[in-house]
């Protein structure tokens, strides 16, 4: 019984998160409420309340949530992979063909790009934010610095600029892919354009 009141109110979690990615997207996070959001998942304020800490700490599970389901593939590279280009761009394709396949993830960087108002009160959730960026940019510095070691990045280039460089770049793909998808497809055009973007730093 205890299990079942456990799975149920994960359910309940995970629907609450659900609806609320869903208005943040048609409405705006300023402009959706609490009730709003209860509302949408067919619950009670008093349910939101005994999950959630308030509409901030909703966005901030939301991240947590989506992005658990993709992050193991977003420039992470096994420790027991040599550190190699073919290995950065299976790493990038994964993590592009997981994205278009992915319509939750897809909605909540929209959601993050265009639909969320960063005032004083979204600073805790920021900060968060800015601490996954720079964790993922520190673990593609890593790989290029192990590329420079081996010879296969070109001389003079920077490992710690050229993970910042690849991290943009993948980015502004996703952005503009995500703000128009007639402009281009996420992987029919972004695996070139990765591979473009890695041949001007190869050694």
């Amino acid at each position: 019984m205890a299990r079942k009141t456990k799975e149920d109110a994960e359910k309940t979690r995970l629907g609450i998160m659900d609806a609320a990615l869903t208005l943040f997207d048609l409405k705006g996070y300023s402009r959706t409420t609490l009730g709003d959001i209860a509302d949408e998942a067919g619950v009670s304020r008093g349910a939101i309340y005994w999950h959630f800490q308030g509409k901030e700490d909703i966005l901030a599970q939301c991240c947590d949530w989506v992005k658990g389901t993709i992050d193991d593939r977003r420039f992470k590279l096994t420790d027991s992979e040599p550190h190699t280009w073919e290995t950065v761009l299976k790493a990038l394709h994964s993590y592009l063909a997981l994205l278009e396949t992915n319509t939750r993830y897809a909605r909540l960087y929209r959601v993050l790009k265009y639909k969320v108002e960063y005032t004083d009160e979204m600073h805790s959730f920021l900060t968060s934010q800015k601490l996954n960026t720079e964790e993922g940019i520190a673990n593609v510095t890593e790989v290029f610095a192990a590329l420079a070691e081996a010879g296969e990045l070109k001389p003079g280039l920077d490992p710690r600029l050229c993970g910042i460089s690849l991290v943009s770049f993948t980015w502004g793909i996703v952005e503009m892919w995500i703000l128009d998808k007639s402009i281009m497809g996420l992987t029919k055009d972004g695996y070139p354009l990765l591979e473009m973007h890695i041949d001007t730093m190869k050694g």
